[in-house]
């Protein structure tokens, strides 16, 4: 009789949807091509054998893998191919969701679910992954800043034209500071 951990730690392989006799997927979120038969021209021909595929890590953090077929190399995210083979494919109005742990490079099975965005954002805030604030990276202003903002307009009566200005952001910015509505944590 299996125990539980051994259940959750064996590696159950899939079809990778779309690419079937091509490419499979594991619950424990690694990909690997099938054996075929590269031809590259008339005599030259050879079997290549299977392999795991190494993913690359984009810019937003999640896992891609690079999947060919019918000469076409087409880069697809890994847990998205795990929730295609294991779970099924995305129901309207449902993304990805990354959880309990958050971390976009665990692509197991039981780290991923289809959820609508909005769970999806409140598992970020409770995981302090969401990008507000000092963790956007598209954020010009620091908490620092931000005091100084609040400070000059309720304490020194400054406008909001003339912070924007000075702090080279545009009025909407500054008064969602001044506000609260943005950046309520500082």
């Amino acid at each position: 009789m299996l125990t539980r951990l051994q259940l959750t730690n064996s590696e159950i392989w899939k079809p990778v949807v779309g690419y079937e006799g091509l490419y499979k997927v594991s619950n424990l979120g690694r990909v690997k091509s099938l054996p075929r038969w590269i031809f590259a021209g008339l005599p030259n021909a050879w079997k290549k054998p299977a392999e795991i595929l190494k993913g690359t890590i984009h810019t937003n953090g999640y896992v891609r893998v690079g999947l060919c077929k019918a000469g076409k190399v087409r880069l697809r995210y890994v847990h998205k191919l795990v929730l295609e083979a294991f779970v099924g494919s995305c129901p309207k109005g449902m993304e990805t969701c990354h959880f309990p742990d958050q971390d976009r490079t665990n692509n197991h099975l039981n780290n991923l679910r289809w959820g609508t965005r909005k769970s999806n954002r409140q598992d970020q805030k409770i995981h302090g992954t969401y990008p507000s604030g000092i963790n956007n990276p598209a954020a010009i202003l620091t908490p620092k800043l931000v005091r100084k903002i609040r400070y000059f307009h309720e304490v020194k009566n400054k406008s909001i034209a003339w912070l924007a200005c000075k702090c080279k952001v545009s009025r909407g910015c500054i008064q969602g500071v001044v506000e609260y509505t943005t950046w309520k944590d500082v």
